[in-house]
């Protein structure tokens, strides 16, 4: 019961690029020849949204774009200008 509660207080987050030579979208983590998109943030999150894991999306969601941020300077670009949400 309490690890029901902490995954869902404390939902798995990634961020998602595209397969190359395909339009898919995978984890980056799990497909690691997925490439990022500068200037273009896809995050998923792996668990309903509520108002109990609200604040911890929403303090991943910043990390992340910060970090895309970092990432998209990197790559000649000069922010993250958006942000899709998979939310499926």
């Amino acid at each position: 019961l309490l690890l029901t509660m902490y995954n869902a207080a404390f939902p798995h987050v990634v961020a998602l690029g595209q397969v190359p030579g395909t339009t898919s979208h995978r984890n980056i983590n799990q497909f690691p020849h997925a490439k990022l998109t500068p200037g273009v943030l896809i995050f998923r999150v792996d668990a309903p949204l509520f108002y109990g894991n609200a604040v911890a999306i929403q303090d991943d969601f910043e990390r992340f774009v910060k970090e895309h941020d970092e990432y998209s300077q990197e790559q000649g670009v000069a922010k993250t200008y958006y942000v899709v949400w998979d939310l499926t």
